[in-house]
């Protein structure tokens, strides 16, 4: 599967993204912070789990903090920091009516800073996987596909350490554009950037990320940053 890195996609499915939290506090805004493995490492699991589910089969992925688990996993392509709460993603569960995506036009694209060469990604979908062979992704071998993710409150007080989960719903027709996304952040990422994803809403200052947020999702930034490498932290 190739993925093209510089088109611009035009969103057609939404996404949720929800926190279980265990405090009386609203939350207010979530912050995703990559290791740029860690970008790739989602994607590339996101294009695989496209690749080999159909529309209607669910799939429930969950991965818990460096620490916390006692053998710990990168099922969808990242580790977490020890204070994340952990991760579920919920494929083909979003019960949404049928509402056309609207403007799009107030959103923002993704920084391209080649968008005149012809920059593709690929992604090896043809494997046959065998289950006396391991086969090891690009992303994962320095080990430092690490996520952390900071959960604020709607007065902007941390309250990381009162959430249990993020839970992140998208269906099979969303996840193609979605880790595209991803990938297209990657390849043109910048420490300095963080942006803001697009929700069903008008705030011009959100940007495109392939699928939409619903409007009762929590707000949500991305940014790349140094995390190192899971080595950096005592997980055992």
């Amino acid at each position: 599967m190739f993925i093209d890195l510089t088109r611009n996609i035009i969103p057609k499915e939404y996404m949720r993204v929800n926190v279980v939290n265990n405090s009386t506090d609203e939350v207010g805004e979530l912050t995703f912070t990559f290791n740029r493995e860690a970008i790739l490492g989602f994607a590339t699991e996101m294009l695989f789990l496209y690749d080999d589910i159909n529309d209607y089969q669910k799939n429930n992925i969950t991965t818990h903090p460096l620490k916390t688990d006692p053998c710990p996993n990168q099922a969808i392509g990242f580790y977490l920091t020890p204070e994340s709460p952990s991760f579920m993603l919920k494929i083909n569960s979003l019960q949404i009516d049928n509402k056309e995506i609207s403007n799009i036009e107030n959103k923002h694209n993704i920084i391209v800073n080649n968008a005149n060469l012809n920059e593709k990604y690929y992604i090896n979908t043809d494997i046959e996987f065998d289950s006396e062979e391991m086969i090891i992704e690009s992303y994962e071998l320095s080990r430092r596909n690490i996520l952390d993710i900071s959960i604020k409150n709607s007065n902007g007080i941390d309250i990381t350490d009162k959430c249990s989960a993020v839970v992140l719903e998208i269906n099979k027709q969303g996840i193609k554009d979605f880790a595209t996304s991803l990938l297209i952040w990657s390849n043109n990422t910048n420490d300095q950037i963080e942006y803001l994803i697009a929700k069903d809403d008008k705030n011009k200052e959100e940007t495109n990320f392939g699928a939409i947020l619903t409007s009762d999702s929590v707000a949500i930034k991305v940014r790349s940053g140094e995390l190192g490498s899971i080595y950096d932290y005592d997980f055992t």
